[in-house]
């Protein structure tokens, strides 16, 4: 953005429509867990800087599409609870192959 960083919603929104383009400010805001005012600001500013456009008027609003316009990756810029809770499923992940690999070696001492 012109200047200005990225905030991680922003980040997580321009992912989200990667993901499934036409989607809209209604579904977007339940599967970001967000409540549809702070998102339509959210989204309102994406299109004032050309990351978002509107597209066709359907019954449940209008789908977003991304413009192609580059944008950073979520995951660069994260809330510390989250990178905590990253950090642990990571630790977790390599800790458990590691006891029961000894667990199976003490089984077969025994």
């Amino acid at each position: 953005m012109s200047g200005e960083k990225m905030s991680f919603t922003q980040r997580c929104i321009c992912e989200r429509l990667g993901e499934s383009p036409g989607i809209t400010l209604g579904a977007l805001s339940s599967q970001l867990r967000s409540t549809p005012d702070s998102m339509k600001r959210t989204v309102n500013r994406l299109i004032s800087t050309g990351y978002i456009r509107l597209g066709r008027r359907g019954r449940k609003g209008y789908e977003l599409h991304l413009t192609g316009k580059a944008f950073p990756a979520s995951n660069e810029v994260m809330p510390a609870d989250k990178r905590r809770h990253v950090a642990f499923e990571v630790g977790i992940a390599t800790v458990i192959p590691a006891i029961r690999a000894m667990v199976d070696v003490g089984r077969a001492s025994a």
